[in-house]
């Protein structure tokens, strides 16, 4: 079997592009000493989204194995037996396939942000086929860093990568975002995968080849706090980037990689400073061994429960414990060397002999190991680590001791657990003005380091420094303001964007025909058949009447063949993407409508009634009656062409994957598609966000999206929300649209939280709501990714049960019913104060809103209301009044 694979996948980069490729690009950048290194796993196509082409195959390089493992555990089983029996017809084939780069969540067009009425609104529209697998970058990864970063980035990156430069920080930025968007492949099963995911799985795949083992740890965070207010969140948040960023740099030092050394050629790793937590493109590429940032809040109340915690894939527990002891130092170090000094006027604490610890909790989930060379097998291991998420072999408890600050005899008054920092009473006082403590708040290490990186804000904009989406939208997560000053006294909405992973990790299957959808081309088929079957029959009245029928011309009796033969003749032009002329559809209908003595005259009388029928006589032969039919019916959809094409190739390909009539291809659980998952979902929630932007609607970013975390969340004033609605649709809306079978979407994996809370609402309580049971029913014929769920914090108090969910689409609709009634305010009093959630419901105006009163319960007919029972319309409109008022 090994040897069949030997050189499996590097056909797959079936370009049309020229000399220069990634790999070429890539030996530029690397230092000699790496060069045969698990770095190399990991960057091997760090210039892939900009430079498609690849490497020759016979170029045998250290990523080779740890590629190829990687690559068979992302793809369809078919596509491998496929490759692995012929790489010649594989090839072949597969080339003369239009490429087209999808969105996991449905196998649908990825979706692309296209500028309207000179910038001032965006739309969204799914991706096309495109001819070549280059064409999705010179078009779709264009667009995208164009539009985030500025007209011109894209080719900018593509000069400084051809000609060996150096990045700074915004092109390095916009390069990883290059490999988050584009597609590891130009096929399905592939091109669902983005260029970064298959460098995690690369990576993994090393580390199983070569150490024989790679393990799932979950490390409790050192910097966990009580989640109050924004700037817990926000400390939260960035201290624990700056600590990732230490760990991941020394789990690469115990692999004997100097990583940021490895990298000096393509950017200055030693001078990133405190940018780099903050943007989380370069978060996302560092994070080279975290799979998952995970932040819990229990209702149930437990002192002692981890409240955040990481996921680690590495090779050796030692190694990670080790790693973890020195990263929580150097974040500390960090924050005291790089942040202290652009706040605080004094020096930063003192040091002391005497060591300070904190305990932490690793444990091992599960494990993966080598028993075979088979890459085959060695794939289905690197997948199989999706599985070992759910349990714990063992935990173990550890004290990290650290270098601490001479501290004080009072306790923390954030933790309750360490020994305060022992500082001058001007230093607290300076710390406090800036709003980093509370009144007569003293602060231990940990928690003190944690507030500080929430207030790491007027350093990082001035390295910014750049106009655009990009600073604006880096301006939000940067933003100086407290709840309480941008709510100014009115409700919030929390706006949480949720991965729901219990969805994600599904096998699926596609018909490549629906992938293709073969069924829009067959639709345009039989209406263009349809126009050209009355066109010819008018034709052959107006032929009879200017020439003379011979017997040997019958057109009723050669009819119904001249329209097969003139259709499959028309589909041979069109198939090989040229159209015909006046006289080649001339041609046509001569040899099929009458094989005449005359057949020149007969030629020249149907060109002429093409041209006389023409619809805009003045665009020349273009314009023809026949090519106008072509153009609303068969080429009124764009992609056709590129339907056309693959309809030729069709019994080609299901013959070569030994298909038989079964043209399925599998969309295997994999662990490279599930990082694709997390980076896209975090795509999605970046596009809202340029949307609220360019829409000129205020917000606040309280978690950044980010491919290692598995929500986002934001905060927008409660007035703004029916604005917000229409955006969400733009965004998320599309996945509402029909266009896949069950059996090939993820239904449910998107949760939307909308949640009604007054500024003075302590954070956790919305994370609280984060863990809830979300009730997911599908509507009338309604197969969604995404579940929308209203939330109505009243007053503090927690709803009561699990919550309810809706499709994009229903809310909608109900936001329309409700400012489309005759009496809004009425109405709004009714559902408001009458909600299944209310305690003590009124049911006010209940029998002047119209249609409403049957829902309403009494005792008798004079007595009051004391329930009310809505239909599931009803019920959502409830809870959009109560967002709305």
């Amino acid at each position: 079997m090994t040897s069949r694979i030997k050189n499996l996948f590097y056909s797959s980069l079936i370009l049309h592009v020229g000399s220069l490729g990634h790999d070429e690009v890539l030996r530029n950048y690397m230092l000699a000493d790496y060069g045969q290194s698990p770095v190399m796993c990991y960057i091997h196509d760090l210039f892939k989204g900009i430079l498609p082409a690849g490497r020759d195959k016979n170029d045998s390089t250290y990523y080779e194995i740890c590629d190829h493992i990687a690559s068979i555990a992302e793809e369809s089983e078919k596509l491998i037996e496929a490759q692995s029996r012929d790489q010649e017809l594989f090839k072949n084939v597969m080339n003369d396939l239009p490429s087209k780069i999808v969105i996991s969540f449905d196998l649908r067009g990825f979706p692309i942000l296209l500028e309207e009425n000179n910038g001032r609104s965006i739309k969204v529209e799914r991706s096309l086929f495109q001819n070549w697998f280059k064409d999705l970058s010179s078009e779709y990864v264009r667009n995208f860093i164009d539009f985030k970063y500025g007209n011109g980035t894209y080719d900018q990156l593509r000069n400084i990568a051809e000609n060996g430069k150096p990045f700074d920080m915004k092109t390095f930025s916009s390069l990883i975002d290059s490999i988050k968007f584009f597609p590891q492949r130009s096929w399905i099963s592939g091109n669902d995968i983005s260029v970064l995911a298959h460098l995690k799985g690369a990576l993994l795949a090393d580390l199983l080849f070569r150490k024989g083992v790679v393990k799932v740890f979950s490390i409790s965070n050192p910097f966990e706090t009580d989640l109050r207010t924004l700037k817990d969140v926000r400390g939260l948040y960035i201290i624990t980037n700056i600590f990732l960023y230490h760990l991941n740099l020394c789990l690469w030092d115990k692999l004997n990689i100097d990583f940021q050394k490895a990298l000096e050629k393509v950017l200055d790793t030693e001078n990133l400073g405190l940018y780099a937590f903050l943007n989380m493109s370069i978060v996302d590429f560092f994070n080279s061994f975290v799979f998952n940032v995970y932040i819990h809040e229990s209702e149930e109340i437990n002192p002692s429960q981890i409240k955040s915690f990481l996921t680690v894939f590495y090779n050796d527990e030692k190694s990670l414990e080790e790693c973890t002891k020195t990263s929580l130092k150097d974040t500390i170090e960090t924050i005291y060397t790089h942040a202290w000094p652009k706040l605080v006027s004094d020096k930063p604490p003192k040091r002391t002999e005497r060591k300070s610890d904190i305990i932490l909790v690793v444990s091992e989930l599960g494990k993966v190991e080598k028993d075979s060379e088979d890459k085959i097998k060695l794939a289905e291991k690197v997948n199989e680590l999706l599985k070992t998420t759910d349990h714990t072999d063992y935990f173990r408890i550890i004290k990290i001791e650290y270098d601490g600050s001479i501290t004080s005899d009072k306790l923390c008054d954030k933790c309750k657990v360490r020994k305060a920092v022992k500082l001058e009473d001007s230093i607290w006082d300076e710390l406090r003005s800036m709003f980093i403590v509370k009144e007569d708040e003293r602060l231990c290490d940990i928690c003190l380091t944690t507030r500080i990186a929430s207030s790491l804000i007027g350093e990082v904009r001035q390295q910014t420094g750049d106009e655009g989406l990009y600073l604006k939208r880096t301006e939000k997560i940067l933003v100086r303001q407290s709840i309480d000053e941008f709510a100014k006294g009115k409700d919030l909405i929390y706006l949480v964007f949720k991965l729901d992973m219990k969805h994600v990790l599904k096998d699926r299957k596609i018909s490549i025909s629906d992938f293709f959808e073969v069924n829009k081309l067959e639709v345009s088929l039989n209406e263009f058949l349809s126009e050209i079957i009355n066109v010819i029959k008018g034709m052959t009245e107006k032929i009879k009447d200017f020439y003379p029928v011979k017997k040997d011309c019958n057109f009723n009796q050669n009819f119904q063949g001249c329209i097969e033969l003139f259709l499959r003749k028309y589909l041979e032009k069109l198939s090989s993407l040229s159209k015909p002329d006046a006289d080649t559809i001339s041609e046509f209908l001569v040899e099929c409508l009458c094989k005449s003595e005359n057949g020149t005259t007969l030629k020249g009388m149907i060109k002429s009634i093409l041209m006389i029928n023409g619809v805009d006589k003045s665009k020349k032969k273009d314009n023809m009656l026949i090519n106008n039919i072509a153009r609303k019916t068969l080429t009124n959809d764009p992609e056709n062409e590129m339907r056309l094409k693959f309809f030729k190739k069709r019994l080609e390909f299901v013959k070569m994957i030994s298909a038989e009539n079964n043209e399925m291809i599998d969309i295997s659980i994999s662990l490279d598609r599930t990082f694709s998952l997390k980076i896209h979902f975090s795509i999605l929630v970046e596009y809202l966000e340029y949307l609220l932007i360019n829409s000129n609607i205020d917000y606040i970013t309280l978690i950044p999206s980010s491919s290692t975390t598995e929500y986002s969340m934001l905060a927008i004033k409660k007035d703004d929300l029916p604005k917000v609605l229409d955006l969400i649709g733009k965004v998320f809306g599309i996945f509402d649209t029909p266009g896949r079978a069950q059996e090939a979407i993820l239904e449910h994996s998107i949760k939307i939280f909308l949640i009604k809370a007054k500024p003075e609402t302590p954070l956790y309580m919305v994370f609280r709501l984060l863990d809830r049971e979300v009730t997911e029913i599908n509507g009338k014929d309604d197969i969604r990714v995404v579940d929308v769920v209203p939330v109505i914090l009243n007053k503090g108090g927690m709803p009561i049960g699990d919550l309810n969910s809706f499709s994009y689409n229903e809310l909608f609709t109900a936001f329309k019913r409700i400012s489309e009634h005759g009496d809004p305010q009425k109405l709004n009093e009714f559902v408001v104060s009458s909600a299944p959630d209310v305690t003590y419901p009124e049911f006010r105006e209940y029998k002047k809103v119209e249609g409403f009163e049957k829902y309403v319960k009494r005792y008798s007919s004079d007595r009051k209301p004391f329930s009310v029972k809505y239909e599931r319309d009803d019920i959502i409109m409830a809870y959009v009044a109560r967002l709305l008022a």
